[in-house]
């Protein structure tokens, strides 16, 4: 498999992890799924997939430019960036959203679910911005 079809992939499984966090979001407005702890663990899960998922590609870019792997999430944004595959903007947002995640997977009893919520619907298109740079760079076509 090619470098480019490897990104195409993990590409392929941030969208579908995007689509299962939206189709649930669908279902309810904020108080809904507040009361709900299935579908919040659901969008839960799907977030965190897809931000593993941004750092995979992340992790791949860094590796096809020949750079040292980076030794954290935020870390890989800024070396896109140095590189000019992402602009200081969306690197900065994409090391917020690697700070998320973190929150979610090792400190997850902290996790203000209101605050969830809020990054599902507002910020979760970065990672669509980050697909749509990797795109650009390596001339996909997604």
């Amino acid at each position: 498999m090619s470098d480019t079809q490897r990104l195409a992939t993990r590409i392929g499984a941030l969208r579908d992890n995007l689509q299962r966090v939206r189709e649930v979001l669908q279902e309810g407005d904020d108080a809904t799924l507040l009361n709900d702890s299935r579908r919040l663990a659901v969008i839960k899960w799907h977030m965190l997939l897809a931000i593993e998922d941004a750092f995979a590609l992340c992790n791949q870019v860094v590796a096809m430019l020949g750079g040292e792997p980076p030794t954290a999430y935020a870390e890989c944004f800024e070396r896109l960036m140095a590189h000019g595959i992402v602009e200081q903007e969306l690197a900065d947002r994409l090391r917020a959203m690697a700070r998320f995640r973190n929150l979610l997977l090792h400190r997850y009893w902290e996790v203000d679910d209101q605050r969830v919520l809020t990054i599902a619907r507002n910020d979760l298109s970065d990672l669509e911005r980050f697909v749509g740079a990797l795109s650009v760079a390596f001339n996909l076509g997604l």
